[in-house]
């Protein structure tokens, strides 16, 4: 299974979520394969490109990346009700990854979780 195909099974429920074209994103890019955008909708407004093999997002006029495999560990610092996630670089930096959505008391940030998990395996080199 792929990712793109994990993606869409898991996030197409998200508002949010949408799929585009592979030739959009942001400029210079080091990953492969884009097919979905995770917008989000409070402000500061920023998005999320997710490509096959990892994810780039806008924090400011900052352009963040990191590739799946990079990931070791995905925290959620406010747990369920998180609006954004943790991702702990096997560098052992930490990036703040922003997933602000919520469907009443359901948030983004768990449905996102649960896909960088699946992500994460698929890509990790075993």
């Amino acid at each position: 299974m792929t990712v793109e195909r994990q993606a869409k099974r898991i996030l197409i429920g998200l508002s949010n979520f949408s799929e585009i074209e592979r030739e959009a994103g942001p400029g210079t890019v080091l990953l492969h394969n884009l097919f979905g955008l995770y917008r989000n909708r409070l402000p500061p407004h920023d998005s999320v490109w997710i490509y096959e093999d990892g994810l780039i997002w806008q924090n400011g006029q900052t352009h963040k990346q990191i590739r799946y495999a990079e990931i070791d560990k995905i925290i959620l610092p406010h747990d369920k009700r998180s609006e954004h996630l943790h991702l702990l670089r096997s560098d052992g930096s930490m990036l703040e990854l922003p997933i602000r959505g919520n469907d009443g008391k359901f948030y983004d940030s768990l449905v996102f979780l649960r896909f960088l998990r699946k992500a994460i395996n698929l890509t990790r080199p075993q």
